[in-house]
């Protein structure tokens, strides 16, 4: 059974973002998920689609009502153990208060251990794939940390495939390949245009290869795209913040247009 904040009715769209000015019984937007949390029910509970542990779709009946539960769920560390101890020592690191460029060189230090790990690599064999190309990116999501926000995600991109020029926002990310080979490309804005509106002009600035075990730092704002290899690659993500909980640019390469948007969607899924 998941640990569930306490309190109130909640409201979630299909990324599991709370949203906000919405109480019990309103009629909700298409597309959007109505949710309640009534402790006393919790006895009730019934599965009602796949589930991890850590997250997902419930249900509970209370006065003949159905009511549907989602989101406001702690999520557990994973199990993996290797990922385990990832997370203890990306805590301490964040308790030490550093500056941020300090904390994420830190944390790809650190990465390494993990990367190598052989339950690691056995677990990435069996992820579904997330990637086949602009815009159909998916994210799979192991970890949210209570405390200090930040999560765990991961990618199976398919082989030869390519992403849209983008950004992380103002988030750090660091990409840490397992299996496979990408290539990433960095690009800078060359023009004076708002930030989120554009038109952008982009100069290419980079590009390197990584494989197995390399860790790819993506600074705030960095604009970049991945070009897969010729085989599927695993990822293993690390992300100052969840994908959903702030905005993202894409941008257009021919046009200039910069579009704001949520990022990868995500698929809650269970390290072990």
């Amino acid at each position: 059974m998941p640990v569930f904040h306490a309190g109130g009715s909640l409201f979630f769209d299909n990324n599991y973002k709370e949203l906000k000015g919405f109480t019990e019984g309103d009629e909700l937007p298409a597309g959007k998920t109505r949710v309640e949390y009534h402790p006393s029910t919790l006895k009730h509970v019934k599965q009602t689609t796949q589930w991890p542990p850590f997250d997902g779709w419930i249900e509970c009946t209370t006065n003949g009502r159905m009511l549907a539960l989602l989101g406001g769920l702690a999520m557990e560390k994973p199990q993996l153990p290797a990922a385990r101890r990832f997370v203890d020592e990306i805590r301490a690191l964040y308790a030490q208060e550093l500056d941020a460029d300090i904390l994420w060189a830190k944390i790809k230090d650190a990465m390494g251990p993990l990367l190598a790990d052989p339950s690691l690599k056995e677990s990435s064999r069996t992820w579904p794939l997330t990637v086949e190309g602009a815009p159909k990116v998916k994210n799979l999501l192991f970890y949210e940390d209570p405390d200090y926000g930040f999560v765990f995600n991961a990618t199976v991109r398919k082989a030869n495939s390519v992403t849209s020029v983008h950004d992380h926002g103002d988030v750090w990310t660091l990409y840490g390949l397992i299996e496979g080979h990408e290539t990433m490309y960095r690009y800078e804005r060359t023009d004076d245009a708002p930030r989120d509106i554009g038109p952008a002009q982009l100069k290419q600035i980079g590009c390197h290869n990584i494989g197995p075990g390399d860790v790819d730092s993506v600074p705030p704002g960095n604009i970049h795209q991945e070009h897969g290899g010729p085989e599927n690659s695993m990822a293993f993500i690390v992300r100052a913040q969840k994908a959903g909980t702030f905005k993202q640019r894409t941008y257009n390469q021919e046009t200039g247009e910069v579009k704001l948007n949520d990022g990868p969607t995500l698929i809650p899924h269970e390290l072990r």
